[in-house]
């Protein structure tokens, strides 16, 4: 068997199943939105869509620098931390004026030693609002997956995460927040894979339409 084969294969397998997930996610929001156009009538009950963009004082990565060593080694971690611009995205339906579930991704962008990089956390966040729209604190939480996505380098796989958030809504349509998440991805060689520890921490303004 061909090791670097099969896990060229596996990777490839994985990359379009992804493909096809964020594909489905993204038509599912725009039938939901085109069926449900005419909810836009300022009240949070009904579809809500909206965008943040901010900045990650904190992005990190740990990961084992043995762990595709041909030596016996042993793990050793090493962590990468960087800041990044931040960006937001989501869409979904509140059932009420306190409660909204979204698909969210939460990005984080930066760049090292001129190749780009992303990761943060896509899925399903739920929003808790205990003020009257346009004045109180909000609470948001969420399990989904982790990314990391170095330019041109497919060699990371999505593992499971969840994202907390804290925030203020000051007006009817915009929200001050900060939010955290969690989680890890897998990183696949010619013979081998291992585990990366993510983490982010995200200071974002977000516009909201509802």
């Amino acid at each position: 068997i061909n090791c670097r084969s099969t896990e060229l294969h596996r990777i490839n397998e994985k990359g379009e199943l992804m493909k096809v997930c964020r594909l489905s996610v993204i038509l599912l929001i725009a039938v939901m939105l085109c069926r449900q156009a005419e909810a836009f009538d300022g009240n949070r009950k009904g579809v809500v869509i909206g965008g943040g963009l901010g900045t990650a004082p904190l992005t990190s990565r740990t990961y084992d620098i043995n762990a595709f060593s041909f030596a016996d080694c042993g793990p050793y971690y090493v962590s990468d931390v960087h800041r990044a611009t931040a960006l937001k995205l989501f869409a979904g339906y509140a059932w009420n004026n306190s409660n909204a579930m979204v698909i969210e991704a939460d990005l984080t962008v930066f760049e090292r030693r001129d190749t780009w990089y992303r990761q943060g956390y896509l899925g399903p966040i739920w929003y808790h609002y205990y003020g009257p729209d346009g004045s109180g604190f909000f609470t948001a939480f969420g399990i989904g997956l982790y990314f990391y996505e170095p330019e041109g380098d497919k060699r990371y796989d999505e593992k499971a995460a969840y994202q907390v958030g804290l925030g203020y809504e000051f007006s009817r349509h915009f929200q001050f927040g900060m939010y955290f998440a969690e989680g890890k991805t897998e990183e696949f060689g010619d013979w081998t894979s291992a585990e990366n520890e993510h983490n982010h921490v995200t200071i974002l303004l977000s516009a909201v339409a509802f």
